[in-house]
């Protein structure tokens, strides 16, 4: 039996101790930014590192048709620009999760970038646009503090 006491204690095996330090993050951290925070690092990873092929080369295929098209002044590469997202998707999120301080900031910096994934698919009018502009309300509503780990109100 796992029990999990007030204080946020434990007592029992390894695996409640894992259990409760969980539930300890998550819920310090907030549900809403774990995960926003997942998914937007999980998406980057896959940009940036080629772990899932399928994925990875039909987002390199979205990449090759709209760089050129929405963000050719920005004068990169398809296959630059898809890995700088990336990375950037990635950094972000393991900071947003990992560093309390910087969880504000993290979603800020993460809505410009999903500001402009939403303009790049209403600019391309591919029908993808709902995923970028839901995790771009997300990030806005992160950074603005209202997820349940920031609100103003909230007791312990």
């Amino acid at each position: 039996a796992i029990t999990i006491t007030a204080d946020r204690g434990y007592s029992g095996s390894r695996a409640a101790g894992a259990v409760a330090a969980a539930w300890t993050w998550a819920h310090q951290l907030g549900a809403t930014s774990a995960f926003l925070f997942a998914v937007l690092a999980f998406a980057g990873s896959n940009k940036a590192f080629n772990y899932i092929p399928d994925i990875h080369n039909e987002l390199a295929e979205q990449f090759e048709a709209f760089t050129p098209v929405v963000w050719g002044f920005l004068g990169l590469s398809a296959a630059t620009f898809m890995k700088a997202v990336g990375f950037a998707e990635v950094a972000l999120g393991v900071a947003g999760v990992a560093l309390p301080g910087a969880k504000r900031v993290a979603a800020s910096i993460l809505a410009c970038i999903l500001a402009g994934a939403t303009y790049t698919h209403l600019a391309m009018e591919d029908g993808r646009t709902a995923p970028a502009a839901f995790l771009c309300g997300l990030s806005v509503y992160v950074a603005a503090g209202y997820d349940q780990s920031t609100a103003p109100n909230k007791r312990d």
